[in-house]
Parts: structure tokens; sequence; C-alpha cells
């Protein structure tokens, strides 16, 4: 799915896929240690499944399908350094949602831009 512009079409295992529009989940500033959380509902059929943040100075990001993602629980960390991370999963796993929680890492205040996006399997 990298590289693939909104509403285009992707053949894979002779299915295709029908990649949506960047559904913005939200933004904001932290402090170091500060949380902010987000949940984002994922529809039926999703696939390619996208959370990503970006902005200024450093957050970490935290996400956990089918539940909220906190400090001890979550399914993907990235750990990267800046504010730049992202989470990929292949589905959704049946569950309706994936819990996302931002933390401030930087001393000093950090900006940033929680966006996700994913495929909707159709017909071939």
């Amino acid at each position: 799915m990298v590289g693939c512009a909104a509403d285009d079409q992707v053949n894979v295992s002779q299915k295709v896929y029908e990649v949506t529009d960047t559904s913005f989940v939200g933004g904001g500033s932290v402090q170091e240690g500060q949380e902010q959380y987000f949940s984002i509902p994922i529809p039926d059929g999703a696939i390619g499944i996208t959370v990503a943040t970006d902005g200024s100075g450093d957050v970490d990001l935290y996400t956990q399908v089918g539940g909220a993602a906190n400090d001890d629980q979550f399914d993907c960390r990235p750990y990267e350094e800046g504010s730049t991370e992202r989470c990929i999963y292949l589905t959704g796993n049946g569950d309706n949602q994936i819990g996302v929680m931002v933390k401030g890492y930087a001393p000093s205040l950090s900006d940033y831009l929680v966006t996700a996006w994913w495929g909707i399997a159709t017909s071939p």
C-alpha cells in the first residue's frame, strides 16, 4: 500500500483493494510525560491499517487493536526518535477500533498530528 495515492486500487493475490482517503484522527501538544488518548473506529473489511504521528519535538506512539493503549498495554510502539512514528496492521482482526496513546518525550512542548488510513476489500 505504500506509495499509493488515495482512491487508487491495488491488486494483491487476485483481490482488489481500494485505498481510502487519509482519515484525520487528532492532534495537539504535549509536555514530557503527558498523555493524550484517541480511539479510531475501524470499518469491517479494513486491511493495511496504518496509524502515524508527525510533528515537532518528540512524541511516542502507542497503539492497541480492540482496546485502549497505555504504557503497559500496547501491540505497537515504534521507539523512533522525533515525532514521526508509524504502526501498520494487516487487518483489524475483527475488532472495530484501535486505541491510540500519544505521550510527550521531549522536555519541551511537542506538537503532533495523528492520522490513520486503510484499504477496503472490494470484489475482483
